[in-house]
């Protein structure tokens, strides 16, 4: 019994970046503009979300175009950030996410690259907020998503496929 206890508790605190918080300057920017420390979230690992793709089918007027979402879609894998989380951190998390409104927590399956499987928890566009076609992304947007991506040695091939619109619901 107390396995499943501590497994429960480290699935909670672990997050699956795969957007805009890669970007360590866009998160520390956005957690000081709220007086809250940017270390309530802190990368572990890079893995691989599989057999899902990253889409641009939800407005996003902060960012002033399309921002990112995931979807199911066999054979396309997406590599982001594993993070460790604190409540707090969940806390700041939602409120960038717009959770429950606009974006969801999700509870996916994710690997690393020595194929050690992890339970955790993403985001997800609401079924309200995903508007059935693609939402061209503002340049600056994509560069902050580049820039974080790069920062953890991770390549934007499928991001540039998503800002394309290659990848349509």
């Amino acid at each position: 019994m107390g396995f499943v206890s501590s497994w429960v508790v480290s699935m909670a605190d672990l997050y699956f970046g795969y957007g805009s918080n890669l970007n360590h300057k866009d998160w520390t920017t956005w957690c000081r503009r709220r007086g809250v420390d940017s270390t309530e979230i802190k990368p572990i690992t890079t893995v691989t979300l599989r057999d899902h793709a990253l889409i641009f089918h939800y407005y996003s007027k902060s960012r002033g175009g399309g921002a990112l979402d995931i979807v199911k879609r066999s054979g396309h894998n997406i590599r982001g950030v594993l993070f460790s989380v604190t409540p707090l951190g969940w806390r700041l998390l939602d409120d960038k996410e717009g959770h429950p409104e606009r974006y969801r927590r999700v509870v996916i399956s994710v690997d690393d690259a020595n194929d050690n499987r992890y339970l955790a928890t993403t985001y997800q566009v609401t079924h309200q907020h995903n508007q059935r076609r693609f939402i061209r992304p503002s340049p600056e947007y994509v560069q902050i998503v580049r820039v974080g991506l790069s920062e953890h040695g991770l390549d934007d091939r499928h991001l540039d496929e998503a800002a394309r619109g290659d990848i349509l619901d």
